[in-house]
């Protein structure tokens, strides 16, 4: 279809190392893993919670119980500082996916978010990256 014909296009003066790239927690938890030594540009989306005074970030499609797929949260580069809460809050993230101990998300920017919103998001981006994301060609 010649509509589709701009995925071909190359990259020209901006990397694609320097994009946001959308992934759930449950594939940055499996990207970190993978490549330890690698810095990664993410957005993702999530609920976010406070555990003894640290911040950690679920999927939403998950229930709040499960423990197990949670990936650590540092609001060091945060101008703003989010308050710590008992309460869960659904947000959107914008960071950089690094190893240090366990897999950290170095937050840039975040959003608060009302659940419907949230997961009307997540849904739209989904969609959007699954038939749009531009994937390097490999030589």
């Amino acid at each position: 279809m010649e509509i589709e014909k701009y995925r071909e296009y190359p990259f020209f003066e901006v990397s694609k190392d320097q994009f946001y790239t959308f992934c759930s927690v449950k594939e940055l938890i499996k990207k970190s893993h993978q490549y330890k030594e690698q810095l990664f540009k993410c957005r993702t989306l999530g609920i976010l919670s406070s555990i003894n005074g640290c911040f950690f970030l679920k999927d939403l499609d998950l229930p709040l119980y499960k423990t197990n797929l949670m990936i650590r949260i540092s609001m060091a580069y945060v101008k703003s500082r989010l308050k710590t809460t008992s309460m869960p809050q659904p947000v959107q993230i914008f960071g950089t996916l690094q190893w240090k101990s366990e897999p950290t998300v170095f937050v840039k920017y975040f959003q608060v978010l009302d659940i419907p919103t949230a997961i009307k998001l997540k849904d739209a981006i989904k969609a959007i990256t699954e038939d749009h994301l531009a994937i390097p060609k490999q030589d």
